[in-house]
């Protein structure tokens, strides 16, 4: 049927060709090949070519495994560090000796996380790791081994005022500039200024565009020109300008079958040929942006789901989604009619052949959730 299947015992936890949770929340590729998987019970390491996991959990008075089970960021960073953020403190991998050292907040050290919820990690180009978390925005000072909160506030569209302290960081980039964005859960997108004080972005074209400060952002990608592309749960998928300020807003709309599939947006993702892939709650969606419109990739192409919560492409070019019935791969690509089914003749349709992975495949359990990728 086109899918490579794997089995194993859903009755074995410890099986090494299970993941050891249902839930996952975040998949990321290291600079090796291998994918670290988090889930609700712990980090998976997988090698794709044996389709074996390698597990890591918490467990109680053992100080140098993971400081919680829950799994909510990793990151690799230029040292080439594993970071995983959890729900309750930030874990610093040491590959020689597999364990951990935690990090959370500390009332006698002012130099300590500001929440011990890490909900995003980011490594800008001079090599600053960002930490994102429920309760603001952290950076880590290597040199001094030192967390440094980002302090400020700033005022909402109704004149109120917000501190940074108080907001989730849901996602952060870095634009081509070297200016830091940030995704935030029900404050929109923010900028650091130059002095690093936050400052809401409240631009907006007509009244069809939605204001960016009211927004619950799930992911940020850079496009050209200095667009950023901006996917949130409530106001469908937002293009940026940030050098003219001008905001277009994408959403679905039952009349036009080339508009978003769902305006309730869960990830986003520009691949290396520069084409941008929407992951929603109603199926993938490949922009093309000759025409300003969507195609859309849901379970009639091979999806195993139509619930995108996250986007990854390999380093051999093919896209990983997580999914709420398990993990869809696939490659990209053209076909011309003649190679295909299609009766229209002399013309290309997009080529979609997925390998789904699912509770056959060694997935202890088929629901992701979103956020659920990294590379």
């Amino acid at each position: 049927d086109g899918f490579t299947r794997y089995t194993h015992d859903l009755d074995d936890p410890d099986n090494p060709e299970t993941l050891l949770h249902a839930a996952v929340n975040t998949i990321y590729q290291d600079k090796s090949g291998y994918y670290w998987i988090g889930t609700g019970g712990g980090i998976n390491l997988f090698n794709l070519r044996t389709g074996r996991f390698l597990h890591f959990q918490h467990r109680i008075n053992s100080p140098h495994m993971l400081s919680n089970d829950s799994i909510q960021a990793v990151l690799e960073d230029n040292q080439g560090v594993l970071w995983v953020g959890t729900q309750y403190g930030l874990n610093r991998y040491h590959a020689g000796a597999d364990r951990f050292t935690h990090f959370v907040p500390s009332s006698s050290n002012q130099f300590s996380l500001s929440s011990s919820n890490i909900t995003s990690l980011y490594e800008d180009s001079e090599g600053t790791l960002w930490i994102g978390t429920t309760r603001g925005l952290n950076r880590y000072d290597r040199e001094n081994r030192q967390f440094l909160t980002i302090e400020g506030g700033f005022l909402t569209q109704d004149g109120g005022s917000v501190s940074l302290n108080s907001v989730t960081i849901t996602a952060i980039l870095q634009d081509a500039d070297g200016s830091i964005w940030l995704g935030t859960d029900g404050y929109g997108l923010i900028s650091l200024n130059t002095i690093g004080k936050p400052e809401p972005i409240l631009a907006y074209e007509d009244t069809a565009s939605r204001f960016l400060s009211n927004t619950v952002v799930s992911g940020i990608v850079e496009g050209e020109d200095g667009l950023l592309w901006v996917s949130t749960l409530n106001e469908g998928l937002i293009g940026f300008n940030r050098l003219t300020s001008k905001v277009e807003s994408y959403i679905y709309i039952s009349e036009y079958p080339d508009s978003l599939s769902s305006s309730q947006v869960l990830s986003v993702y520009q691949d290396t040929s520069g084409i941008l892939w929407v992951g929603t709650m109603d199926g993938l969606n490949r922009y093309d942006l000759e025409t300003n419109s969507f195609s859309r990739i849901t379970g009639r192409e091979g999806l195993t789901s139509d619930t995108i919560h996250g986007i990854l492409e390999d380093y051999m070019g093919n896209l990983w989604l997580s999914t709420n019935a398990g993990i869809s791969t696939f490659k990209p690509g053209l076909v011309s009619a003649a190679d295909s089914d299609s009766e229209s003749e002399g013309q290309e349709e997009l080529n979609y052949k997925f390998i789904n992975f699912d509770r056959q495949d060694g997935l202890q359990g088929n629901a992701f959730t979103t956020g659920a990728y990294y590379q």
